[in-house]
């Protein structure tokens, strides 16, 4: 998904949304911010994964409303696992 102007279509069903740190238009702070200010997609349950692995980036991460935070690399099962837990946590 690539961040707009415009709010996210109602059309788009998500059931959990993974963004990195650092992207060229929008860093992953300021798009969770705005995917958490718009109705439809407030409760859509957010995972940061990033390889910035300062502690102040991952508070900063989940102050803006990420529901997890994740460094990279990362084991595949770990990562699974933790998408895992946050599709529970929404059902």
């Amino acid at each position: 998904m690539t961040p707009k102007d415009e709010d996210i279509s109602e059309d788009v069903c998500l059931f959990t949304i993974v963004t990195d740190y650092e992207m060229p238009k929008m860093d992953g702070v300021m798009l969770i911010k705005k995917l958490k200010s718009q109705a439809t997609t407030r409760d859509i349950p957010i995972m940061m994964l990033t390889a910035r692995d300062e502690e102040e980036s991952e508070l900063e991460g989940l102050d803006a409303g990420a529901d997890d935070y994740l460094t990279k690399p990362i084991a595949r099962k770990r990562f699974l696992a933790r998408v895992a837990l946050l599709l529970k946590r929404t059902k």
